[in-house]
């Protein structure tokens, strides 16, 4: 389980994560970006993710994770990958608080031993990756919007 734990407002992207698992490569794990189709393409602004869920938000926050237009201040969407948040509008105005965002994938049949991730990502504000429900210590800081993080 990859799980973000976004800061202060309700959005984050990723783009090009991977994970290898076996000491030759030999086994590739796409995990999809944020917004991302079962295509490989960039899924139209307003649609539901189908690979990442917001599992906790402040109250009253609807927990979605919908494909959004970006901020004028962050990095913007690519060809493969939007950025995700509660509601379609880059622009809302969030409460402050935590906003979990998750996805899942397997090494079933695999040396988790060698796996690896890597990737680039952004996050609105302050953020950190957590895998397995452990902080990675992989954040973005609270002026990182504008532009994608490698990890």
């Amino acid at each position: 389980m990859l799980r973000w734990k976004s800061l202060c407002f309700a959005a984050v992207t990723i783009i090009c994560a991977f994970v290898w698992a076996s000491n030759a490569f030999a086994a590739a794990i796409t995990i999809y970006n944020t917004g991302e189709g079962n295509n490989g393409l960039a899924l139209p602004v307003g649609v539901l993710d189908p690979h990442y869920s917001l599992i906790s938000a402040p109250p009253g926050v609807p927990l979605t994770a919908i494909t959004t237009f970006p901020n004028p201040a962050w990095t913007g969407n690519t060809p493969t990958a939007d950025w995700i948040s509660p509601g379609s509008n880059g622009l809302t105005n969030w409460p402050v608080g935590n906003y979990d965002y998750q996805t899942t994938f397997s090494l079933a049949g695999l040396n988790s031993l060698t796996a690896e991730l890597h990737g680039d990502w952004s996050s609105d504000n302050e953020a950190c990756i957590y895998l397995n429900g452990v902080n990675t210590n992989v954040c973005t800081g609270n002026t990182s919007f504008g532009h994608l993080t490698p990890f």
